[in-house]
């Protein structure tokens, strides 16, 4: 008898729950705001430390499939819709003069991999971070994002803040993606590596998009800087190429490509 009653109450509580878990995404997608990216090519610096002024390595990328970027980083309110679904295990940390409405902060990249994959998850689609190609194609809407110094690249940064602001205080582009040069550092899913060649090597997003391709990623945002996946606070880790750092956030991609049907 005792075995009949707690297979009913499993039988019970579980599907709720579920059902629970899988109504957090769906509020969730109802409300987050896409920015659809067509293909495209485009070609973009990827600069490299060294004793004086970085060296700027060119690479070319091949965008093949349109995909949808988030209009705005992540939310601290819609991060705690996972924390409340049981997939992300802390809930958003604000500072003081920060609200439910400003970008998340203060996360790794870990952290951001829980998000997009409690979403994947419940919702059968492809949900991830995009790469550090993706990023620059969708903020410099398929134009050539060319560096060969410190000066030009410095001026398009804006200075960072220790507390964020709420959403769109940094302006959009017109595609219109939002706060790419400001509020938070995007985590994306690219790797940094030491050589010249593995930095200039093609990698998928289905090969990236995996805590086991490497400890190291890029953010984007007032600087491209790369930093271990553990880190939450820059202030405690992290290599800027350019300038200090502050804030780790990210903004979302769905991807809609063959690969991942």
């Amino acid at each position: 008898m005792k075995i009949i009653k707690i297979f009913l109450l499993l039988f019970l509580v579980l599907p709720h729950s579920q059902a629970q878990a899988s109504g957090y995404a769906q509020r969730f997608l109802k409300n987050y705001k896409w920015i659809k990216v067509q293909p495209g090519y485009f070609k973009y610096s990827i600069p490299v430390l060294t004793l004086q002024e970085p060296l700027f390595l060119e690479k070319n990328i091949d965008i093949t499939s349109a995909f949808q970027i988030g209009k705005y980083e992540i939310s601290n309110k819609e991060w705690n819709l996972c924390h409340a679904a049981g997939y992300c295990k802390k809930v958003a940390q604000l500072k003081e003069g920060e609200s439910a409405e400003h970008p998340l902060a203060r996360v790794n990249w870990h952290d951001a991999f829980q998000f997009t994959s409690w979403l994947s998850e419940e919702t059968g689609e492809s949900y991830r971070l995009p790469t550090e190609a993706e990023w620059l194609y969708a903020v410099f809407e398929g134009k050539d994002h060319l560096q060969n110094g410190r000066a030009p690249l410095a001026k398009r940064r804006i200075a960072p803040q220790k507390i964020t602001l709420k959403r769109g205080s940094y302006g959009e582009n017109a595609w219109g993606v939002n706060d790419y040069f400001g509020n938070i550092w995007e985590w994306t899913l690219t790797c940094w590596h030491a050589s010249v060649e593995n930095l200039l090597k093609e990698r998928s997003p289905q090969e990236l998009n995996s805590p086991d391709a490497c400890t190291i990623r890029i953010v984007q945002g007032q600087d491209r800087a790369h930093i271990s996946d553990i880190i939450t606070d820059t202030y405690n880790g992290g290599c800027g190429a350019l300038q200090p750092m502050s804030n780790l956030g990210f903004r979302i991609l769905k991807d809609s490509s063959k690969e991942n049907k």
